[in-house]
């Protein structure tokens, strides 16, 4: 990889955001998801209904036997009432008058007929006087349970209820979600370009960093060469071959304008690859090894000179 210009930093574009869903795309995709919508609001309907009727068929004498034993509990004497009221009613229905009811209108039958009460106009007029009697009392108990039943309903069917999806399913609905949608895609490019924009700002500050501290490093003398952390230590041979072929220069650093002198890495790692790394397109040298090299070919220059 080239150099590139430390200086500079790293340019980030925000990508423009795509353009908001129009009124006619929406009204499109409702017109086609509609009938969709439709056709499982049919489908589940009746699942729906059934589902009703097996819970009331389950669990209605358990709702039933729970709201009387609150009524007795919440009015015990309102319901005590009730209770004996309708036991009446239901046996009055089905009962003969009581004796004393019946001697009362035979008795009072017979004063109003007077002389006729043995003849057979006056027995056909109390046998038939008798029986409306008798429908009239089983009339009282029937209409003392009907009272009772127009006070307290005991049951109040329903149709079962069923979810109505296509209704909440309208133009303005799909409008309101694309909308909606849209607000969170949207942002989701503004958050995008930040994150970049922060990973760029970070990847060049570490540059930064990176740069300044290993240039400040060298400029000090500082490196490790602690013996203790290292391995497979070797002597240096024709160290004085591979120097001849360096080229020592001097240079400008463009970042801080300061004048320097070295080697070039490129040229270096003709030499010396292994003298030689890069990190993140910057190739950097090792000042140590080349140390080594020069120490090295001194030694053999010694010899030959002596």
């Amino acid at each position: 990889m080239g150099c590139f210009d430390m200086g500079g930093g790293t340019t980030i574009n925000q990508p423009a955001t795509p353009a908001a869903p129009s009124t006619a795309e929406s009204i499109q995709a409702w017109t086609e998801s509609m009938p969709a919508v439709f056709a499982e609001q049919q489908r589940q309907a009746p699942l729906q209904a059934q589902q009703q009727v097996d819970l009331a068929t389950q669990y209605a004498p358990q709702l039933g036997a729970a709201a009387k034993a609150g009524q007795e509990a919440l009015y015990p004497e309102t319901s005590a009432l009730q209770e004996q009221l309708a036991g009446q009613a239901s046996e009055g229905m089905n009962a003969q008058m009581p004796d004393w009811m019946q001697e009362k209108y035979r008795s009072d039958m017979a004063a109003n007929l007077g002389s006729n009460v043995g003849s057979g106009i006056g027995a056909d007029y109390q046998s038939t006087g008798m029986l409306q009697a008798q429908q009239g009392y089983q009339n009282y108990y029937r209409n003392l349970g009907l009272s009772l039943a127009g006070r307290q309903q005991l049951a109040s069917p329903t149709m079962p209820q069923t979810g109505q999806y296509s209704q909440g399913f309208t133009p303005q609905t799909v409008m309101g979600n694309d909308q909606q949608g849209y607000n969170s895609f949207a942002g989701l490019y503004g958050n995008m370009y930040g994150a970049n924009s922060g990973l760029a700002a970070s990847q060049n500050q570490m540059q930064g960093q990176m740069m300044g501290g290993t240039m400040g490093a060298v400029g000090m003398g500082l490196m490790m060469s602690d013996v203790c952390l290292k391995e497979n230590v070797k002597n240096i041979d024709s160290a004085l071959e591979k120097v001849e072929k360096l080229q020592g220069v001097t240079f400008d650093w463009k970042q801080q304008k300061q004048t320097d002198g070295g080697v070039i890495a490129q040229e270096l790692e003709k030499v010396l690859p292994e003298a030689v790394t890069e990190v993140n397109g910057i190739k950097m040298i090792k000042p140590m090894m080349i140390i080594g090299y020069l120490i090295e070919a001194v030694k053999e220059l010694s010899k030959k000179v002596n």
